[in-house]
């Protein structure tokens, strides 16, 4: 489990438990948030993978999400993220939730605007 640095006294419980659901690994790369009662989690595993977790911090509700970026082309994606910014995602949550980066997504937003 990898060490914590937080700012604000929250329940690590709920914390914890979203890591273990993750079952984060030393060589992921992980992006945690704490934000008006919700913890979110986007684990980008080694081989491209990426895994969404969030939950409420009482543990009253939790959701999870899977993608596997290697399976789906350019053009794909690019449905994908305009599907994601229709909803009102921001770019950097759909490129947290899809293992891009920020760049990419706003990059795949110009060429589908510009179509």
């Amino acid at each position: 489990m990898p060490n914590l640095v937080l700012r604000r006294k929250i329940d690590y419980t709920a914390v914890t438990t979203l890591l273990e659901d993750l079952n984060v690994d030393r060589r992921d790369t992980v992006k945690l948030t704490i934000q008006s009662g919700f913890a979110s989690a986007h684990v980008k595993r080694a081989d491209g993978r990426v895994q969404s977790a969030s939950m409420m911090l009482t543990g009253q509700f939790r959701q999870m999400t899977a993608f596997e970026p290697s399976e789906m082309s350019p053009s794909g994606r690019r449905r994908l993220v305009k599907q994601l910014d229709k909803q009102g995602l921001r770019q950097t949550a759909i490129a947290n939730l899809i293992g891009v980066s920020q760049a990419t997504v706003s990059l795949d937003l110009a060429k589908i605007k510009g179509r």
